[in-house]
């Protein structure tokens, strides 16, 4: 539940789906008036179907047995952006011993910052002003969640590294074990592209194995990670597809080298150990 002014959803740009927003006179004479804007999952679970507006409703903790429901908001993000959508109230705010007031302005928001808090001690030298942009309190909400991000990703530019030198590795000793059998392709009027393409097959057919079981393995415990996912779900398959592009590309850059390298094959050297 939380308690507001009226122009609090036109500010946040917090759609009303259905009735109205507060207004002046549901706060006169210093009393709130007995009506609530309740969110639309709280709608959609008491009265599915059917008309709001005009509904009675308990709030916990009030003083009055019952509210009027004088309008529906869309759901929002309350606490976290990683909680899911849950019932909640709206009331109207009539006092309050701390106050949060909300201002939407054009252009830089910082700018604007030391001009309000001007206003605000013109009106009281002695209140305590914290202001701090939309922006800034995103950003030290996220900032937890961003961390945790940046070093899952840098262990996973540590993988992809350690994959493809591995893979380079790998690739660039076979092509060293088969000097003799590339030399006599090479010497019986094999092609270069075709050494070349000999040689990506290996890479590429050894990075889908590991890419294969990597997704498989990754959608087994993608749930473990769930919490660090935000508008991105468990199993997607555009991040799959990203993922195995770019083991590709990895694979292809790790064979390349002992291929060209391949091509270089001495036919004669070849023929002479045979």
């Amino acid at each position: 539940m939380s308690s507001v002014r009226p122009g609090y959803f036109e500010t946040l740009r917090i759609p009303l789906l259905k009735g109205r927003d507060f207004s002046d006179r549901d706060t006169l004479n210093g009393t709130a008036a007995a009506v609530v804007i309740v969110n639309e999952t709280l709608a959609q679970r008491l009265w599915p179907g059917e008309e709001t507006a005009g509904k009675r409703i308990r709030v916990p903790g009030a003083d009055l047995p019952s509210y009027e429901v004088i309008g529906v908001a869309k759901d929002v993000k309350y606490r976290s952006l990683r909680e899911e959508p849950s019932p909640f109230i709206y009331v109207p705010l009539v006092h309050s011993d701390m106050i949060y007031a909300l201002l939407r302005v054009r252009g830089n928001p910082r700018a604007l910052i030391r001009p309000a808090e001007t206003e605000v001690h013109m009106l009281d030298q002695d209140m305590v002003v914290k202001s701090r942009t939309l922006d800034q309190q995103l950003q030290s909400t996220l900032w937890l969640p961003r961390m945790s991000a940046t070093l899952l990703g840098g262990f996973a530019l540590l993988g992809l590294l350690l994959a493809t030198t591995g893979l380079y590795g790998v690739v660039s000793y076979s092509v060293t074990c088969r000097t003799k059998e590339l030399g006599i392709r090479v010497a019986l009027g094999a092609a270069k592209l075709d050494v070349i393409k000999l040689i990506l097959r290996q890479g590429i057919t050894l990075a889908f194995v590991g890419t294969a079981l990597g997704i498989v393995v990754a959608a087994a415990v993608v749930r473990l990670l769930q919490s660090l996912l935000y508008g991105v779900r468990p199993i997607d398959v555009f991040t799959y597809l990203g993922a195995s592009t770019v083991m590709a590309i990895a694979a292809l850059v790790a064979s390349y080298f002992p291929a060209l390298r391949a091509t270089r094959a001495d036919p004669i050297v070849a023929l002479r150990y045979e």
